[in-house]
């Protein structure tokens, strides 16, 4: 752009076009957030078939691409990376494809109605002292012989790599046992770049949690079940699996 074009950029306030694009834009984000939640349920549901007919970009401007999901299978804190072919619920509502404002131990479903949960790097998140009420949440909506996956990062595979790791490259393995590096090379972006985790488990300490919740019993399936985390960690080339991954049955 030549000098002058910057300098009129400057002089003279954005076209009327502009303005219009820019309160289009935030009506429909304010549409995906709050009347959406509701029509991406019924969407689930099977309840609103003509949303098919919406024009794609906006259709998916207002995440409403989605199947039906029958039976009921659900994720937890799917926030910016929902998984595809589930029901999604998360605390915070700018989350994309939401279909359900909630926090992890109040869940808007009954007894025993959902026939899947997932819970992909969720867990660590919650406080030691509501770590109970939370499972036991999850316990009540699974139906019986239902299972809920639970992804969290692994003690036993973080640990050693951050002990073999050399010292430039263990600020890096701080983020998946504390959810945040301190590395004090790097500018802070903010308060905090992530969440802190308040627990890092291994398979032990998370059978013993989803056991005294009331599950029938845990399967260690992180050997066959990847996710995002893992993969991203794996080219990383710091450990070679980041994840660990059970299914605690109902």
């Amino acid at each position: 752009m030549a000098a002058t074009e910057r300098a009129a950029g400057r002089e003279h306030p954005p076209a009327a076009g502009s303005a219009v694009t820019r309160a289009r834009r935030r009506l429909l984000d304010l549409a995906r957030d709050y009347p959406g939640v509701a029509l991406r349920r019924a969407v689930a549901d099977g309840r609103a078939g003509w949303v098919h007919t919406v024009p794609t970009t906006i259709r998916r401007r207002l995440d409403l691409d989605g199947e039906v999901v029958k039976p009921l299978r659900i994720e937890i804190g799917g926030g910016p990376f929902p998984s595809p072919g589930y029901v999604h619920v998360d605390a915070d509502r700018t989350s994309r494809h939401l279909e359900h404002v909630a926090p992890a131990w109040r869940l808007p479903f009954a007894d025993h109605a959902v026939n899947e949960l997932l819970a992909i790097h969720v867990l660590e998140h919650v406080h030691p002292t509501s770590i109970d009420r939370t499972l036991r949440e999850w316990h009540r909506v699974l139906a019986p012989g239902a299972y809920a996956e639970i992804h969290v990062p692994d003690a036993a595979t973080v640990f050693p790599a951050f002990l073999a790791a050399p010292s430039a490259q263990k600020w890096d393995l701080l983020i998946p046992i504390f959810g945040m590096t301190g590395d004090p090379t790097q500018r802070r972006r903010g308060a905090l770049d992530l969440e802190h985790h308040h627990v890092i488990y291994d398979f032990d300490l998370l059978r013993q949690v989803l056991l005294g919740a009331g599950f029938d019993h845990v399967d260690d399936v992180s050997e066959t079940v990847s996710d995002r985390h893992t993969e991203g960690w794996r080219e990383s080339e710091l450990v070679d699996r980041v994840s660990l991954v059970v299914r605690a049955w109902s």
